[in-house]
C-alpha cells in the first residue's frame, strides 16, 4: 500500500487501485493494525508491522485523524 496526501493505493502484481481518503468514513486502531472503514461491512487492515519503525506509525496515525471522518 502506498499512503499520499490526496488518496491511498493498493496495488499487487495483477495492478493497482487507489481511493481518496474522503471515501473512507472511519479508521480505527488496535494495537497490530489499522482498520480502515468504507462502511460497516466493507473495510482494510493495514498491518503495522508494515511500516519501518515507530516513527512511521506515527506519521500514519496523525495522516489518518487529518483526512478520515472530515
Amino acid at each position: 500500500m502506498n499512503f499520499e496526501n490526496d488518496s491511498f493505493t493498493v496495488k499487487n502484481e495483477r495492478g493497482a487501485r487507489s481511493w481518496r481518503w474522503t471515501e473512507l468514513k472511519k479508521f480505527m486502531e488496535t494495537p497490530n493494525f489499522f482498520h480502515l472503514y468504507f462502511d460497516s461491512r466493507s473495510f482494510f487492515l493495514v498491518p503495522k508491522t508494515g511500516f519501518d519503525n515507530s516513527d512511521a506509525i506515527y506519521e500514519m496515525r496523525q495522516l489518518l485523524k487529518e483526512k478520515v471522518g472530515k
